[in-house]
């Protein structure tokens, strides 16, 4: 028998050996809450995103699909990744990230008792101020329009680019996808995806999914 391979499909063999974990928001429909105020993807003290590796990680793949919008105008939405090695805390302590929800990752391998050694806090993240060691890889103008309810995104790291679609406008609902280059977290290093949503005077909720290989795990 001929087993066809596709090499876009790289993902199969690190859920064969149990290396493969996603976290998710809980409830399908429901997104998470982002934090209340206008933010940047220069205020690193607002991540929608952090994650801490005791353990080195290699991000995979962030979905975030828009479930409810707040008031206020927003005219445009950007994303950022950055990492920080600074000694910031350990996860959700002092010093640390605060506020957000804590998503759990599972196994994408039914069969394997491996648990990832890295934490996910997502929404209305606070985090201390920002250190010499911040490091900004990846910025993406989103969508240069407010966004719209059904919103899908999806970030594919170290993925080779394909065609997108265009940017939308008004009140179209987009389906777009980014390919940043692939991200290793190191040990005891933080990872943050931060969104600029420009003029939003309350919070948004966004439901999100995010996938990451650890293969000491």
């Amino acid at each position: 028998m001929t087993v066809l391979f596709n090499p876009y499909q790289t993902n199969h063999y690190l859920a064969d050996e149990g290396s493969l974990f996603s976290a998710r928001s809980p409830t399908p429909g429901t997104g998470l809450a982002t934090v209340a105020a206008p933010t940047s993807i220069t205020d690193d003290t607002k991540p929608f995103l952090a994650l801490f590796a005791l353990k080195p990680v290699a991000i995979m793949r962030v979905r975030l699909m828009f479930a409810s919008l707040g008031g206020g105008t927003i005219t445009s939405l950007r994303s950022c990744f950055k990492m920080d090695a600074a000694a910031r805390g350990a996860f959700n302590q002092n010093g640390g990230v605060i506020g957000g929800s804590v998503l759990s990752f599972l196994n994408r391998n039914g069969n394997s008792a491996k648990a990832t050694s890295c934490q996910l806090l997502a929404g209305a993240n606070t985090a201390p101020t920002a250190t010499a060691s911040m490091q900004l890889y990846d910025d993406d103008l989103v969508r240069s329009v407010s966004p719209v309810v059904g919103d899908r995104y999806e970030w594919r790291f170290g993925t080779p680019s394909e065609p997108n679609t265009a940017m939308p406008t008004l009140a179209t609902v987009a389906e777009r996808y980014f390919y940043p280059e692939a991200m290793k977290v190191a040990a005891n290093t933080w990872w943050f995806m931060h969104l600029a949503l420009a003029g939003q005077t309350s919070a948004s909720a966004l439901e999100v999914q995010i996938d990451v290989a650890a293969r000491d795990g």
